[in-house]
């Protein structure tokens, strides 16, 4: 028996004598017959060839679907969908200008099954509950390349809904190139007690001309991926009545190039119960470049969330507050903008720019706030060692306002000019400390009110340099039970004693004391 190289070569010398003298037509099914591909056919693509030659995917325009857009070819489509993704191949839907129709159908996409479009194909869906429901667990499964209109869909209908109702969690979805439209939801999950997703992605995807939140997603646990995706209110005929985007019950979420932007065409009103974008429950947050813009509650809510790397995030033009930030603790706060509304109508009166309240262990650099009908940062109750590093606020009413009984938060370096106060300090909480904070500190001596003998002064917020004499003499100045006067003074022989912010010192002395500040 002839060797398996051997036979090769003479087949390709076979090939090699007779190529001069076969027509053109015989070499074209020569070259066919050794790839294994038949020619397409007039009306499948020629990038895709059907799917009873191609040895990686198939096409549902095989197993019997019309993309001619109507309705009444809704079960002919299902039909078809469900058959091509039962090959466990993947499921190609080939381009036609009308879309493919499925009517009130819902569609399984289990572990492993893939669909993907020709240039963005239209699928249209009435569905009252969702067009895809994604149970795969184990295998990557996905969708991309689609458009998705929702339009007559039920009330409570989403485009693509993670089966959490199922056995097993949702594992390893793949979402991307997708463009929703009309939809209540786009991109959801079911309301499970314990089931969760894991490992999704949802990448380059828009949605607009919306009836409801975009993307809500109740239980994820972990690398849990949005890029590059655009919630987009501002072709909406009505005002938007309703959140961009809420993820909740997470570990390991990140936010990459995320916005949410507008609040449709209609007039704007304040309504504190809207926000852009809701991040409420979890551990390990990563947000880069993201922008909630113009919605006409507060912009970004972050809630009870541990490990927070926040690089790039902005909220500009919200009629609410710009970012809040509750029960969050061990964060990053890199670049954080927060544009206000102020002169806007409709923006809510002393809606600051920055919000922190019981906020833990958190780290701000480059916070820049301006414009706003409030303060520009508001540190209040329950905060405790915030420190603030090079932050520039200019709004319209205070810079910064520390208020409850936030507690040993730090302003250090940075701006306050053009606020009509720079600081306001209501705050019953220790060690609380500003300083080097351009636009803050008064320049020159302020005067003190002083008392009786042994007379005990502690500095403010910022380092103090005080200076005082007595009418007849000081006889003792100590500062933690340690003495600073190197010998007794006479009579209006002036002293002069440094503090750190919250620092005291005891003054001993006889007749009138007199004393002035300057605050560093």
């Amino acid at each position: 028996m002839q060797s398996t190289s051997h036979f090769l070569k003479r087949l390709a010398f076979y090939f090699g004598l007779v190529s001069g003298i076969l027509p053109a037509a015989v070499h074209q099914a020569r070259a066919d017959a050794l790839t294994g591909l038949s020619r397409p056919s007039a009306n499948i693509p020629a990038a895709w060839p059907s799917q009873s030659t191609a040895a990686d995917y198939v096409l549902i325009t095989d197993y019997g679907a019309i993309g001619d857009g109507n309705i009444a070819n809704a079960g002919v489509n299902t039909t078809a969908m469900n058959t091509a993704l039962a090959t466990g191949k993947t499921v190609k839907i080939p381009y036609t200008a009308a879309g493919f129709h499925f009517g009130t159908n819902q569609i399984t996409v289990g572990s492993g099954q893939i669909i993907e479009g020709e240039s963005q194909v239209l699928l249209k869906s009435t569905a009252t509950t969702s067009l895809f429901r994604m149970t795969g667990f184990e295998l990557t499964s996905g969708i991309s390349n689609v458009s998705i209109d929702m339009t007559g869909s039920g009330a409570s209908s989403t485009a693509i809904r993670f089966g959490t109702n199922s056995a097993v969690p949702v594992y390893r979805v793949r979402l991307s190139k997708i463009k929703f439209s009309h939809c209540v939801e786009a991109i959801g999950d079911e309301a499970h007690a314990t089931n969760y997703v894991v490992d999704i992605i949802i990448d380059d995807c828009m949605a607009w001309q919306t009836r409801g939140r975009q993307i809500y997603n109740r239980r994820s646990r972990g690398f849990f991926l949005i890029r590059s995706t655009n919630v987009d209110f501002t072709s909406d005929p009505a005002t938007v009545t309703w959140e961009g985007i809420r993820l909740e019950d997470y570990a390991g979420l990140e936010l990459e190039r995320v916005d949410v932007v507008g609040w449709g065409l209609g007039p704007r009103v304040y309504n504190p119960a809207i926000r852009s974008i809701v991040l409420n429950n979890g551990i390990a947050l990563w947000l880069t470049r993201v922008f909630a813009d113009s919605v006409i509650g507060d912009g970004i809510f972050i809630n009870n969330t541990q490990f927070v790397f926040s690089l790039t995030t902005e909220s500009s033009l919200s009629l609410g507050i710009g970012i809040i930030l509750s029960n969050v603790e061990k964060g990053v706060f890199t670049n954080t903008m927060i544009n206000g509304s102020n002169g806007i109508p409709g923006a809510a009166a002393g809606a600051g720019g920055l919000y922190v309240e019981n906020c833990r262990d958190n780290i701000f650099t480059n916070t820049y706030a301006f414009n706003c009908t409030g303060a520009g940062i508001y540190v209040t109750t329950g905060s405790v060692r915030n420190t603030f590093m090079n932050n520039s606020v200019n709004a319209n009413g205070f810079g910064l306002a520390l208020q409850g009984n936030a507690a040993t938060t730090k302003f250090i370096g940075g701006s306050m000019n053009g606020n009509t106060t720079a600081v306001a300090n209501g705050s019953s909480g220790a060690g609380n400390m500003i300083r080097d904070m351009t636009g803050y500190n008064p320049v020159g001596a302020a005067s003190v009110t002083t008392g009786g003998s042994p007379w005990t002064y502690t500095a403010g917020i910022s380092p103090e340099t005080v200076y005082f004499s007595a009418s007849t003499g000081v006889s003792a100045v100590t500062r933690g039970g340690v003495s600073i006067l190197p010998a007794a003074l006479g009579a209006n022989v002036p002293f002069t004693a440094v503090l750190s912010p919250g620092e005291s010192i005891v003054v001993t002395y006889t007749g009138t004391l007199s004393a002035k500040k300057l605050v560093q």
